[in-house]
């Protein structure tokens, strides 16, 4: 059985947390989640050296400069030099009774409610679904013009650089691309607010997200895995039913939100790089980073399925990993 290590950072289990919702309502930190190591080595086989050439293989994969059109600038891709963070959370406890939302969907049979996102910026349509009042793409977000999105250039990738990956899977962004960090500082650099720095943000934040929908936060997050699932099963009612590498693991997608295992990029903030997971684990940002000033505790709270047991991991990852990025439409 393909095993996955607990990527980029270290693990803590989250129910919920407190509050109204939004960004200014994070978990606390009064207690420390267990330690996992950011470089650690990975047992998956899908593991790729990221500097071989392969004619299948996309100059504009990398996104140094890319334009809706697909046309690439030559740009050299910038230089990491900082480790990646540590986790922090704090568990809460939950009820050992948990009441699902009815199934919509089966092998079979398909009666979930969809809609469609047409993303005017490149014309991508992506699939919608409504969960529990609230719309959610279905589909993981593919947005690459780093031209008219700065804040994209060198820091999204297709994973190991295949195009047909990100086709299939979507694109794997680092959380200052995913904020769009350069728009939240106008007339910056965008250096306020990513690796290794705590930014204030906005209760709403748009980032990247096509016009009208927005970064989940922690609590929609977590509201949606309670809701479906609860925190230890929430994997087998979202994961999808095709992909997953371990079978017994495999997901049941039984409201349509078809989280596939897309994969990470992994980066230790020292230039080793690589993708890994592909098939047996994935991760979804969160807009919202720990409610601390501790330079070991300035990453951003990442939500991540694995192949290997159904209950959701709630990792303060380090900004600069690649992870994939699900939007929620504005109420």
């Amino acid at each position: 059985m393909k095993k996955i290590f607990v990527a980029l950072s270290m693990v803590a289990l989250l129910a919920a947390c407190s509050g109204e919702g939004g960004n200014s309502t994070n978990p606390s930190d009064d207690e420390s989640a267990t330690l996992s190591s950011a470089d650690g080595q990975g047992s998956s086989s899908s593991e790729k050296n990221v500097t071989n050439s392969s004619s299948s293989r996309c100059e504009e994969c990398n996104d140094d400069a890319i334009s809706s059109s697909g046309n690439a600038e030559s740009s050299s891709s910038e230089k990491l030099s900082e480790s990646s963070s540590s986790s922090a959370g704090k568990a809460k406890s939950s009820s050992s009774v948990v009441t699902l939302a009815n199934p919509c969907k089966t092998e079979t049979e398909d009666n979930c409610e969809y809609g469609e996102l047409n993303d005017d910026r490149d014309g991508q349509i992506y699939k919608t679904v409504k969960l529990d009042e609230q719309w959610w793409m279905a589909e993981n977000l593919n947005y690459a013009d780093s031209l008219t999105t700065p804040s994209l250039k060198g820091k999204s990738w297709c994973y190991d650089n295949y195009a047909d990956y990100c086709a299939k899977y979507g694109r794997l962004y680092t959380w200052a691309a995913a904020v769009d960090s350069i728009a939240l500082y106008d007339g910056g650099n965008g250096v306020d607010c990513g690796f290794w720095k705590r930014c204030e943000l906005p209760a709403r934040v748009q980032g990247i997200c096509p016009s009208g929908w927005h970064l989940p936060t922690f609590d929609e997050w977590t509201a949606l895995y309670e809701k479906f699932g609860g925190r230890s099963m929430a994997g087998r009612y979202l994961k999808s039913q095709k992909e997953w590498y371990d079978y017994e693991y495999r997901g049941k997608d039984a409201y349509g939100f078809n989280a596939l295992p897309a994969g990470f990029r992994e980066d230790d903030g020292y230039g080793k790089v690589r993708f890994d997971h592909l098939r047996n684990g994935t991760g979804f940002w969160s807009v919202t980073q720990p409610d601390t000033t501790s330079p070991f505790k300035m990453g951003a709270y990442m939500f991540e399925l694995s192949d290997t047991h159904y209950s959701v991991s709630v990792v303060s990852s380090s900004k600069i990993a690649g992870v994939s990025i699900r939007c929620v439409k504005n109420d």
